[in-house]
């Protein structure tokens, strides 16, 4: 297998709605390397990024506390299979801009 250096998704703007922000392509094995969230400097809210279906059992993270002005940069280290998915919210509407990188094994 080759591994692909790039960005999985981004930038997307949060909403309170979960929305899917990256599926794995089929055949492939992506690693998630690091997420960037920067928020608006006006509001203090909350985060959620989740595997598959938005709910605690399946969270990276859940209700995140991101205060003002805040920019979080994670060094992540999770492996997603094929079809897999990431799931984003925030607790306030488009408050939240969210990236990540990382890369796609290569059949």
């Amino acid at each position: 297998m080759r591994a692909r250096s790039k960005r999985l998704f981004g930038p997307v703007l949060l909403t309170v709605a979960p929305q899917l922000v990256y599926t794995v392509p089929a055949d492939r094995v992506a690693l998630l390397k690091w997420i960037r969230l920067v928020t608006d400097p006006d509001t203090a809210h909350f985060f959620d990024l989740c595997m598959d279906v938005h709910d605690f059992a399946h969270a990276l993270y859940w209700q995140a506390s991101l205060p003002k002005r805040d920019i979080l940069v994670d060094n992540e280290e999770t492996v997603l299979h094929a079809g897999e998915t990431l799931i984003a919210a925030t607790s306030v509407d488009d408050v939240a801009v969210l990236w990540g990188s990382g890369a796609e094994l290569l059949p």
